[in-house]
């Protein structure tokens, strides 16, 4: 399902994940922002650690490629937080960098060795406490 949800989110002649899909696949939504990368990344990580299957490092490496080529500012720190339909920087929705948790979560989910403390209570079939 994940690499469905990829496929018809991923902008075929631009790169990065479209905002918004439609019940039936087709963007509703073309605008493409910071925050769909890198919770893909965060997501594919984690996917990686419980049952790999082989398109998932595909995705992850495409996913990281796109989001060095445009969306992280290597002058300043930080990530951009949405390109125009050029892929140029842009700021029709955000001005400035309004976050950097989205991109540190990409940056650490895959450095832990576990996913997280709900998936831990999952495993152990019991409530969080």
């Amino acid at each position: 399902m994940i690499g469905q949800a990829l496929a018809d989110a991923w902008h075929a002649e631009r790169g990065g994940l479209v905002y918004t899909l439609a019940v039936d696949g087709t963007v509703a939504r073309s605008a493409r922002y910071w925050w769909p990368v890198t919770e893909a990344i965060g997501a594919i990580a984690v996917l990686i650690k419980l049952d790999p299957q082989p398109q998932d490092e595909i995705w992850y490496r495409r996913l990281w490629q796109f989001a060095d080529d445009h969306l992280i500012d290597h002058a300043r720190g930080g990530w951009f937080p949405e390109l125009s339909d050029t892929n140029a920087v842009a700021m029709a929705q955000f001005t400035g960098k309004p976050d950097i948790y989205h991109a540190l979560q990409a940056e650490l989910f895959p450095l832990v060795s576990g996913t997280s403390r709900f998936s831990s209570a999952l495993a152990a079939d019991r409530p969080l406490a």
